[in-house]
């Protein structure tokens, strides 16, 4: 099992983003990849977390943070054993400080705790495929891409408990964010 602390993104917020999410994803299902159905970048990753502690503080952080934006650039690859397609992040002081304040207060209440999003690792991305990943599909996909303009923005409104395993993936817990 891994479980995340992320911020899932709204693409009805802005039509020009859910029109550029829904060509990636049509475009993955027709060459048979499995793209991440719903967009959303990580603050912290464990292969498990002390739910009873780590809920509690994650409702006491959001209602400390107020609604913000943040805006993607470009095409990103993680190369490896197992590649990801990526749109990145755009790193801001106030996304890097607010990043810096989770991995304080929640660190402690992991097991397995991935290092990848440890404030000197973070790269903040929304991953694109991961899933039944080819070099010849991922071509196809950029090709599709590369001319637009991936320059999307979206207002993070809520930190969502999320989690994965081979049967299934869910949100366990989500906390709305103070209004702007």
């Amino acid at each position: 099992m891994t479980i995340a602390i992320a911020s899932l993104l709204d693409l009805n917020q802005a039509p020009e983003s859910k029109q550029v999410w829904d060509l990636m994803l049509e475009r993955c299902n027709q060459l048979g990849m499995l793209p991440v159905p719903i967009p959303h970048f990580s603050w912290q990753v464990a292969g498990d977390y002390t739910l009873d502690q780590l809920l509690p503080a994650i409702e006491s952080l959001a209602l400390t943070w107020k609604e913000f934006s943040v805006q993607t650039s470009g095409l990103g690859l993680f190369s490896g054993e197992t590649p990801v397609l990526y749109l990145p992040v755009i790193k801001t002081r106030e996304l890097l400080e607010k990043h810096e304040e989770l991995w304080e207060l929640c660190s402690g209440f992991a097991k397995d705790l991935s290092l990848h999003y440890s404030p000197e690792n973070w790269m903040p991305h929304i991953t694109i495929i991961q899933q039944r990943f080819s070099l010849d599909n991922v071509y196809c996909v950029i090709k599709d891409l590369y001319q637009k303009d991936l320059g999307m923005e979206f207002k993070v409104q809520k930190v969502e408990i999320i989690y994965q395993n081979e049967k299934e993936e869910g949100i366990k817990a989500e906390y709305f964010l103070q209004k702007g």
